[in-house]
């Protein structure tokens, strides 16, 4: 807007609110523009233009209230879906709270973690152990029967159906004893992953308390982004196959380190998240793996964090904010291909 226009605008709302008869001091006056940017002045908003936000001013000129224009329901069913995603959010991060508080509360130090890691693999071994033994019983009975088969054969005989179907139990009693015998081994890696990423988590928690570190909030409040002319505000990243989401899932990890201020505190296979602001100018991250369509589908949801105050409201509004946001599924995208054409 030029110099002119703008002094050329105030002197002109400045002459309808002092040109106003006496006693409509107690009637509001309202601005708003149009879709053309005109500007309007009265005191009753035409239905017509009820869609546009406007200000309402007192009579000394001043601005008392301010209503935002009306929303589409495109932009009505973005805000809900923003909700709905950080609803999510919110609860992954509760179940991780959760599941570290356990951790700490349980045990007192790692070496009391890799004792408990034994005894599983211990309980779990002597099944194994126990299924080793029936499978040389259970072969050796098997030989037996084979045998005497094998001589009725020899001398003439028919194979009795009884026979054949002792030899037929066996075989299968082996069969699934293997199986068992192959499931339990499945399940001491299964054990021993999961007791190293205990480990490694409760070196991370051990650390975090060390280096003063407060726990993440549950309470967060931030203000939800609009939608603006230059893209969508709601930050997601969509995969179909394993191999992809999970290459996608590290290229997530990598954007979120490259764009917080604070550091990661956070690391999963379901949310990463860096610590909360600690100052005004702190922008803390997450990004949550959020299932649909029989866990087939996710939803990889980027928000952000800012100070719970008003500059950390308008930062997390503002443009840099808004880039981090917009970038966020550009950057994954770019890089799968980069890494497809490495290949």
């Amino acid at each position: 807007m030029s110099p002119l226009r703008f002094r050329t605008l105030i002197l002109f709302g400045f002459w309808i609110l002092t040109a106003l008869p006496q006693g409509f001091s107690a009637t509001p006056v309202f601005r708003w523009y149009d879709d053309q940017g005109k500007v309007f002045y009265s005191d009753q908003v035409p239905p017509k233009h009820s869609k546009f936000g406007r200000s309402e001013i007192n009579k000394n000129g001043r601005t008392v209230k301010v209503v935002g224009a009306a929303k589409s329901k495109k932009q009505i069913d973005l805000r809900n879906k923003f909700k709905d995603l950080r609803k999510q959010s919110k609860s992954l991060l509760a179940s991780q709270l959760k599941f570290d508080h356990v951790l700490l509360r349980t045990f007192r130090d790692v070496e009391e973690i890799r004792s408990n890691l034994a005894g599983k693999l211990s309980t779990v071994e002597v099944l194994i152990n126990i299924n080793n033994s029936n499978i040389e019983q259970i072969q050796t009975q098997l030989e037996k029967q084979e045998r005497r088969a094998a001589r009725a054969e020899t001398n003439g005989k028919k194979v009795s159906k009884k026979l054949l179907r002792e030899i037929s139990v066996s075989r299968q009693q082996l069969k699934d004893l293997r199986a068992h015998i192959a499931t339990q081994e499945e399940e001491k890696k299964r054990i021993t992953v999961k007791y190293e990423k205990d480990i490694s988590r409760f070196n991370q928690l051990s650390n975090q308390y060390k280096n003063g570190h407060k726990p993440l909030s549950l309470n967060w409040r931030q203000q939800i982004p609009e939608k603006n002319n230059s893209g969508n505000t709601v930050s997601i990243f969509h995969c179909y196959k394993k191999h992809t989401c999970d290459t996608a899932w590290q290229l997530a990890k990598a954007y979120i380190q490259q764009n917080a201020t604070t550091d990661m505190s956070v690391s999963t296979e379901k949310i990463i998240y860096t610590y909360d602001p600690r100052n005004d100018q702190d922008i803390s991250l997450s990004v949550s793996n959020i299932s649909e369509k029989n866990n087939i589908h996710k939803q990889f949801f980027l928000d952000l964090r800012c100070k719970q105050n008003v500059s950390g409201s308008k930062l997390c509004l503002s443009e840099q904010a808004q880039n981090i946001r917009e970038n966020f599924k550009p950057y994954i995208e770019n890089q799968l291909r980069l890494g497809i054409v490495q290949k």
